[in-house]
């Protein structure tokens, strides 16, 4: 081996040194900041299911808290089941709906809050990096919901 071959190796071992701890740190602070905004949507689905209701304050911290941990974009969606008379005298018929982000933020701006019945069931997905998470928790507690 020539001196040349020796400081190319040797340069080339430093570079790999302080390469790859680099790209560990990347992938874990990828890791981290999906992690975060899990914990952070638990947080936001434990509170709304116990009280019963979504009011602007509980929303715009979930808003901020994903921001902060570099959530491209994310979405919420809330089911539930309403009990109608039937067609025939006697009978009842079962009724699903589904409100999506947009209505409920909606309906949150011009009410200052939504009401959730007990057994409804809310939805969180996240993307962080692309990557989708999606959490689902049912509300245990009986808002006042019209």
């Amino acid at each position: 081996m020539n001196a040349l071959e020796k400081c190319l190796d040797m340069l080339v071992a430093i570079a790999i040194m302080f390469l790859f701890p680099l790209l560990f740190y990347e992938g874990s602070s990828r890791v981290l900041c999906s992690v975060s905004a899990g914990a952070a949507c638990e947080n936001f689905l434990k509170r709304v299911s116990t009280s019963g209701e979504i009011t602007l304050p509980v929303w715009k911290e979930l808003e901020d808290t994903l921001e902060r941990f570099g959530c491209d974009t994310f979405g919420l969606r809330r089911e539930y089941m309403l009990w109608k008379p039937g067609a025939e005298p006697g009978s009842v018929a079962e009724q699903y709906y589904i409100e999506e982000k947009d209505a409920l933020l909606q309906r949150i701006r011009t009410e200052g809050k939504v009401g959730l019945h007990q057994g409804d069931r809310l939805r969180v997905i996240f993307y962080v990096n692309d990557f989708p998470t999606a959490y689902y928790d049912v509300v245990r507690s009986e808002g006042k919901a019209e």
